[in-house]
């Protein structure tokens, strides 16, 4: 920043030298009668001055380039932005989804891969000594960020823009139903917002569900799980149910986390009380209900009063309710408020901290209070959420817009950029690709001399039971899917609170719809996520974003296919296997490990653990190494089986097959560099355990084999 700044300030002098000498030049030329002035000592100064300077503004347009890209971090600069210049009608159409790329092969996609791969490489390293320099340095320094955020961050920028281009400049009549609902809700959210007179859409809301500030709810812990649980608003808290039953338990659990919205209130409202203008956000909000201007400032002393009561740590609740009353009186209105969707297998924790702090909220205050302060809080939660009286300064309506349209229509908003590009045609290639790698894996543990053959039946099991999902949501990968999963979401009105909160009551329905169904793993599906996620149980995740280039590449060569998304998944998968994973077979039976065999597994398993920076102390990533030689298996007979219909690989043409694949493993790692800022990288690395723990690295590049050396793998 401070070369920049001194560049400019250069460039300034250059032009006002420029300036003056031109000046004094024109100047002598009058005083001579326009004779050109002898070329003395001071007009060679002169020059040399101007010509030193220029060179260095030069140098200095140079650095601003430079800095210009290097701020675009890490490998983005290297990533396609998947931009339409046109909306083609054909986009909106589900006859997308089955066209094939001509010739089998996407050229463009496969020229900004190699671009990539060949913009990272450093053949002044020997891969040998050193592999991660040999892949990573090619970028004049060392990369400070994961491919595959870069990418997420480039899938979720290009749905965005995709998505405002669609708003602006496309005949709404002409769009899908599930995305219309979502073109049209988002417009009503960035139009101004709706008031008559004084009264705000609010006051309509409070006189339909007759709420009021005069009046008493029947019921703290009631009236908040009935708002939640029919109209979405979450206001104190936000009820989580567990995807899967916990480690070796058959019941799933329900529990109390943060409210997002109600935390940042309780920040906010500080701010407001330091700054003298908590009054005046409360008159706006009490006012927007309908409430009589008259009486609002003692209403602003009593909610200020009893806000402070509740929020206080030092006052304590007078009483607790029996904690089996408690329960069962939480466990009767969740069955009652979720249509019955609840109880059932569910085990109900309220231990959380969040379960807590509402609890000893609900007993600190009389039922008068507790009326007064629920009423705030709808009222406050519902104004900020139309936009009527926002918390800070200049915030982004239109970021907000978006980021609430795409909570309720994700699927459908994502799906207008996934579908034209992962189809039917790309979604086969995947699947190939799984049923190759898994393959390979479970002829890996037939063929294992080590594990017991009770056991090594019950792992060739469980890898035949994985279940895979790949690219899209159940019945989400078509807009006609789409419209009948959205058929009940309602057209928005153009008043955004009325929209907001039949939208999201609707939301709510369409969860506990899929839940009775056994499908609400469904409501929880993000195509728009790039990576590979083992989850239980025994279900492996594949999103279509991470099907996108340069992460998967359309025809291309099984070396950048395999060694990019085959790599993701491959670790994903070896997860299964792992941690507490080895315990179970994904159904609830036990695979029983004698504890010799468990050891020694164990040890194949974390062989390379130490390249891991990134970790999860619950369900931790497998080692680079783990299996590796199955993977690179897969990958060969991949590539036989594809023969010579690859696209050609412009650039790497000095590279093998095998060398473009074992490049391409390490290009996704090249981040995992801990504490390293010299560019002298650790002996440790991701890249360099797996060159040094891969025979098959060895041969492709023709380094030296060193047998003292433990090739690790589980298999």
């Amino acid at each position: 920043m401070i070369v920049l700044t001194m560049c400019r300030r250069v460039l300034r002098k250059v032009v006002r030298l420029t300036f003056i000498s031109e000046h004094l030049r024109r100047h002598r030329g009058l005083q001579n009668n326009g004779v050109r002035p002898p070329a003395g000592l001071p007009r060679r100064q002169t020059t040399l001055m101007m010509t030193v300077l220029i060179a260095y503004a030069a140098t200095c347009a140079l650095l601003a380039l430079a800095h210009q890209l290097h701020s675009r971090r890490g490998l983005a600069i290297y990533l396609p932005m998947f931009r339409f210049t046109t909306t083609d009608a054909n986009v909106f159409n589900d006859s997308s989804l089955d066209q094939d790329v001509p010739d089998g092969c996407d050229e463009k996609e496969v020229s900004r891969v190699t671009r990539l791969l060949t913009s990272s490489l450093n053949m002044t390293v020997d891969p040998c000594k050193d592999f991660h320099s040999y892949v990573c340095s090619g970028f004049k320094g060392i990369v400070q960020t994961s491919l595959l955020d870069d990418m997420e961050t480039n899938v979720t920028t290009s749905i965005s823009s995709f998505f405002h281009h669609i708003t602006r400049g496309v005949e709404r009549s002409s769009l899908p139903e599930a995305l219309k609902k979502a073109v049209e809700f988002y417009a009503s959210c960035v139009k101004p917002v709706h008031t008559n007179g004084r009264t705000h859409a609010l006051a309509s809301f409070f006189k339909e569900q007759d709420f009021s500030f005069h009046t008493k709810i029947i019921g703290f812990l009631e009236t908040t799980l009935e708002l939640q649980l029919r109209l979405g608003l979450q206001i104190f808290f936000t009820l989580v149910m567990d995807p899967y039953p916990r480690f070796q338990e058959t019941a799933r659990y329900v529990y109390l986390r943060s409210s997002r919205i109600f935390e940042e209130w309780k920040r906010a409202r500080k701010v407001l009380l330091r700054s003298g203008s908590y009054a005046r956000y409360a008159s706006a909000v009490i006012l927007a209900t309908g409430f009589d201007e008259k009486g609002t400032s003692d209403l602003i002393r009593r909610v200020w009063y009893v806000e402070s009561k509740l929020m206080s740590r030092s006052i304590k609740p007078k009483s607790v309710l029996n904690g089996k009353k408690l329960v069962a009186k939480w466990k009767e209105l969740l069955h009652q408020y979720s249509r019955g969707a609840l109880m059932g297998t569910y085990q109900l924790s309220l231990q959380s901290r969040p379960s807590v702090f509402f609890h000893q909220m609900m007993f600190k205050a009389n039922d008068a209070e507790q009326s007064l302060y629920l009423t705030w809080e709808v009222a406050r939660h519902l104004v900020s959420a139309s936009g009527f009286a926002e918390l800070g300064s200049n915030s982004d309506r239109r970021a907000y817009c978006f980021d609430t349209t795409y909570a309720f229509y994700g699927p459908a908003i994502s799906a207008a950029l996934l579908f034209p590009f992962v189809n039917n045609s790309r979604l086969e290639q995947v699947r190939r690709m799984v049923r190759t790698l898994a393959s390979e894996v479970y002829e890996s543990i037939e063929d294992s001399d080590w594990v017991l053959p009770e056991t090594k039946a019950k792992l060739a099991t469980k890898l035949r039971l994985v279940t895979w999902k790949l690219g899209y949501d159940r019945n989400l990968g078509n807009w006609s899917g789409l419209s009948h999963y959205y058929e009940n979401y309602p057209i928005a009105s153009g008043i955004f609170l009325t929209d907001f909160v039949n939208t999201n009551a609707a939301h709510v329905l369409k969860f506990f719809e899929l839940k009775r169904h056994l499908r609400e793993l469904d409501f929880s599906f993000k195509s728009d996520v790039v990576g590979a996620f083992y989850e239980g149980p025994n279900v492996l995740v594949i999103p279509a974003a991470s099907m996108l280039s340069p992460l998967f590449n359309y025809g291309a060569s099984p070396a950048i296919n395999y060694g990019f998304l085959g790599s993701v998944i491959m670790q994903n998968l070896m997860r299964a296997f792992g941690h507490n994973n080895m315990l179970t077979d994904g159904f609830g039976s036990p695979i029983s490990w004698f504890p010799e065999e468990r050891a020694d597994f164990e040890d194949r398993y974390q062989c390379d653990r130490t390249s891991e920076v990134r970790d999860s102390e619950v369900d931790p990533l497998a080692g680079v190494s783990v299996g590796a030689q199955a993977f690179f298996r897969a990958y060969k007979r991949a590539s036989a089986a594809r023969g010579n219909r690859s696209c050609a690989l412009p650039g790497l043409e000095g590279l093998t097959s095998d060398q473009v694949f074992f490049v391409s493993r390490c290009l996704l790692r090249c981040q995992d560099v801990q504490d390293t800022t010299d560019g002298i990288h650790l002996e440790d690395h991701t890249c360099n355990l797996m060159a040094k723990h891969s025979a098959e690295f060895a041969n492709a590049f023709n380094c030296p084999i060193d047998h003292s050396n433990v090739l690790c793998d589980v298999w």
